[in-house]
């Protein structure tokens, strides 16, 4: 395996492991009060796991050739939670009424992820509260460009303060510009990005019977939205159609493709400042 530079940053609730390009979270067994990471022991299996790996290749170098199958099998758990607390970024978009923010929701609980809503910030900057209708015509408001650009930047801002801490986000948004989903790149530089849409044939119609909510958006400003979207060629799609298990299910296989049977403690849902 080639040698790749590598770093360690603290952060009040773990250790973050820089390797390369890529970024692992080690959380602490601490109790904040506010964050109590006190009684899982789960975050250490992968540091133990990996003496084992080191005490296997010592014994391995004195003649004991047994030791290289159990270094192997060490070192595969190793990365197995090594990788169910690797720092990433999930995008997931689509058009109004697809599912999208019932699907973050559902990944933020099963993973840990935080998960930011760019409908509520939307509403943050705006000063009004996220159940309160703000709705206009296509790209007039609260929904006009500078407001749209006001509102990814304020997303990213927070993704990028969450990131720098080891904590994995999701964001909820409609991501049809591609301008923003490259800024959102950049910010991801050094964690894995994973980028899903949302489809379903039935968003039409969910649109004209769903109760009023935090979003805003009509079939009609859906209609206006899918005229002017980008290309996404490299988002993974999710049909949201059926079932939400089935859904929630077709989703974890794209943001842990190395299985999420071991998931990390859920994240404290703070937005930084």
């Amino acid at each position: 395996m080639d040698e790749q530079a590598a770093s360690v940053a603290e952060t009040h609730a773990g250790l973050v492991f820089f390797v390369g390009d890529r970024a692992y979270k080690l959380k602490k067994p601490v109790n904040l009060g506010f964050l109590d990471f006190s009684t899982r022991e789960r975050y250490y299996v992968a540091y133990r796991a990996f003496v084992r790996v080191k005490v296997a290749c010592l014994r391995w170098e004195q003649g004991d050739t047994a030791a290289a199958t159990e270094a192997g099998r060490y070192a595969e758990i190793a990365l197995r939670h090594l990788n169910a607390g690797a720092v990433s970024l999930v995008l997931v978009g689509g058009l109004p009424g697809t599912g999208k923010s019932a699907l973050s929701e559902a990944l933020g609980d099963r993973l840990g992820f935080t998960v930011l809503s760019s409908d509520r910030v939307r509403k943050e900057l705006a000063e009004l509260p996220p159940g309160v209708a703000a709705a206009a015509p296509y790209s007039t408001g609260i929904y006009d460009d500078s407001w749209t650009k006001r509102t990814y930047a304020e997303l990213l801002r927070r993704t990028e303060r969450l990131l720098s801490y080891g904590e994995s986000v999701i964001i909820d948004a409609s991501w049809t510009s591609a301008r923003y989903r490259a800024d959102a790149a950049r910010i991801a530089a050094h964690s894995d990005l994973v980028s899903l849409i949302c489809r379903t044939p039935l968003a039409h119609e969910r649109l004209r019977t769903r109760t009023r909510g935090v979003s805003d958006a009509d079939p009609m400003i859906a209609a206006r939205m899918a005229e002017d979207a980008d290309p996404w060629p490299d988002a993974i799609g999710i049909d949201t159609t059926g079932p939400i298990d089935d859904t929630i299910e077709h989703a974890l296989s794209a943001v842990r493709p190395h299985g999420a049977d071991h998931p990390w403690r859920r994240n404290p849902r703070l937005s930084p400042d």
